[in-house]
């Protein structure tokens, strides 16, 4: 067995899908398969916008076409979802090399495109659905991220799939001590940790730090990562003159499992617009922490619920309750202390299940 795995990003480069596409090549590796990426070289974290963003994604579908047609001997192809459109690249070359095509659909285009106004014209959106249409019922197997991309793939383009959920990285759970740059040693802090891009909601966050604030509570918002939110919630915060919101910038691998420990509690986010579009990879790391996490969002399907058993969920409106929901967490219990080795178990088990189902995917009984 022979495996190409087709993505924008490749090994090295900081992208999570980077990352999960080199874990899955060493997986196949290590059951005696070959693998190869068929990648562009670039930087996930270099933005761009405009003519320039598509110049960018159209040099990198024809690049990834270049290189997955040079590998030989290929059995199966597994395709990801970006740059755009690249699912027809894998059909293509999938045909040419008379083998079979599965795709993961790690972000749902164009649909997630018009969801957030990057796409706006009528016609263009039907073309680019009916070739996905044609892209989607062309590959072998379709592998959505939840039970929401699922339902929504089986409504909108008629096509079944099965689910793997992002698996998390494997990191160190070692005891780090840490604390952020700047924060007081006396506040609680609420963490938004990753990727801040247009998809997440972030306006009800400093809402919420507003209310905090406002009660003269010794609650800091901090945000880490990156993305396009972050310049835009940089200039909200001094709009709105809050004083206990910090940003830092990405954390090494080795200190973000303690800095979401140490905080009092961790949220992640997600436009409403975008439901069954995508998934938080950040969700796959937190979810191992079996601590209670903030989810401001749309609501999560009562068939993903065993997994979402720490999960308080809110609507983006529920501003005063979600402040509420935080004060009760200050007043009735400090930060959990948490059992590292349970964590890695935790960790690891998430890696062997992700992985094992691409197993069982490629090869079926």
């Amino acid at each position: 067995m022979k495996v190409l795995i087709i993505n924008q990003f490749g090994p090295g480069d900081a992208s999570p899908t980077a990352r999960l596409a080199k874990e899955m090549v060493e997986y196949f590796q290590s059951l005696g398969w070959q693998a190869e990426i068929a990648c562009k070289l670039g930087n996930y974290r270099t933005r761009y916008r405009g003519m320039g963003r598509i110049f960018v994604e159209i040099w990198a579908l024809c690049l990834i076409f270049f290189r997955g047609f040079q590998a030989r001997g290929i059995s199966q192809i597994i395709v990801f979802s970006s740059p755009p459109l690249v699912l027809l690249v894998g059909v293509v070359l999938g045909k040419l090399k008379n083998v079979p095509v599965n795709h993961w659909i790690l972000d749902a285009y164009p649909d997630v495109a018009e969801a957030l106004g990057v796409l706006r014209s009528r016609i263009i959106i039907r073309i680019l659905r009916q070739m996905m249409k044609w892209g989607y019922r062309q590959a072998r197997i379709n592998v959505a991220v939840d039970s929401s991309m699922r339902i929504r793939m089986q409504e909108e383009y008629r096509i079944e799939s099965r689910v793997i959920s992002p698996w998390p990285p494997a990191l160190s759970t070692e005891d780090h001590s840490f604390w952020w740059q700047g924060v007081s040693q006396d506040h609680h802090v609420w963490l938004y940790s990753g990727n801040l891009g247009q998809a997440h909601e972030w306006e009800v966050l400093l809402k919420v730090q507003c209310i905090l604030e406002e009660r003269g509570l010794p609650i800091s918002l901090v945000f880490q990562g990156g993305g396009v939110g972050y310049e835009q919630a940089r200039l909200e915060v001094e709009h709105m003159g809050l004083k206990h919101v910090y940003f830092h910038d990405y954390l090494d691998e080795e200190k973000l499992v303690p800095s979401l420990t140490q905080s009092l509690l961790s949220v992640v986010t997600q436009r409403k617009s975008v439901k069954g579009m995508l998934w938080p990879s950040k969700l796959a790391l937190i979810q191992c922490l079996d601590r209670e996490y903030l989810w401001i969002g749309p609501r999560l399907l009562v068939d993903d619920m065993n997994r979402y058993e720490k999960c308080h969920q809110y609507d983006p409106e529920d501003v005063m309750q979600i402040a509420d929901w935080i004060v009760s967490r200050t007043e009735h219990k400090s930060i959990a202390e948490v059992d590292r080795s349970q964590v890695k178990d935790a960790i690891e088990y998430a890696r062997a299940v992700g992985l094992q189902s691409w197993k069982e995917v490629l090869t079926p009984s």
